[in-house]
């Protein structure tokens, strides 16, 4: 008879395989639902970041001062849709987005 121990351990780096088997996978292309013998792949380019803009101190993570839809969400009180513009625009991490985000908020 097999032990709890061993079974629950074995349970882990099966799981532990598996996970690292299929973040392999995902990297390499997307199986498509119209596959019927066999597994498609279809390639997937690389999500594209947009260059962070710079400020005239080039500090980056400046937002468009122009852009209107990161305005659109600031008047209409939309800060999660202005965080992820504003990430979009300058490729900064989530919490530098969220501070000037914010900052930008409190100066209109």
């Amino acid at each position: 008879m097999v032990s709890n121990s061993v079974v629950v351990a074995i349970a882990v780096i099966s799981f532990s395989i598996g996970v690292l088997l299929g973040r392999r996978g995902a990297r390499q292309g997307v199986v498509s639902s119209g596959a019927v013998h066999g597994v498609k792949l279809i390639e997937v380019p690389p999500r594209e970041r947009p260059e962070p803009a710079f400020t005239s101190l080039g500090a980056p993570g400046a937002p468009a001062p122009d852009d209107p839809e990161l305005r659109g969400y600031l008047q209409r009180g939309q800060l999660i849709d202005a965080i992820k513009r504003y990430r979009d625009l300058t490729g900064v991490g989530l919490r530098d987005a969220k501070e000037a985000v914010e900052a930008l908020r409190r100066q209109r």
